[in-house]
C-alpha cells in the first residue's frame, strides 16, 4: 500500500533545486510489502534522480 503524506488534508510536496532545475517529489508511505518486495524497493528506489537523494527510502520513525 502506497499513501501520499499529507498536511492539513494536502499533499505534502518537496523540492531540489539541482543546477538550477527544480525537481518536484512528494514523499509517501510504504506499507505491508512482503520481505523480498520491501527488499527490492530499498536496494533499487523508486523513480529517478536517486543519485541526488531523491527516491530513497527510510524506516518510518515510530509515533510518541
Amino acid at each position: 500500500v502506497v499513501e501520499f503524506i499529507t498536511k492539513n488534508d494536502q499533499v505534502v510536496k518537496r523540492t531540489k533545486n539541482v543546477a538550477g532545475k527544480e525537481m518536484v517529489g512528494f514523499p509517501v508511505n510504504v506499507n505491508n510489502l512482503s520481505p523480498y518486495n520491501s527488499f527490492k524497493l530499498q536496494t533499487f528506489g523508486l523513480g529517478g534522480r536517486r543519485h541526488f537523494g531523491c527516491g530513497l527510502f527510510l524506516p518510518q520513525k515510530p509515533k510518541q
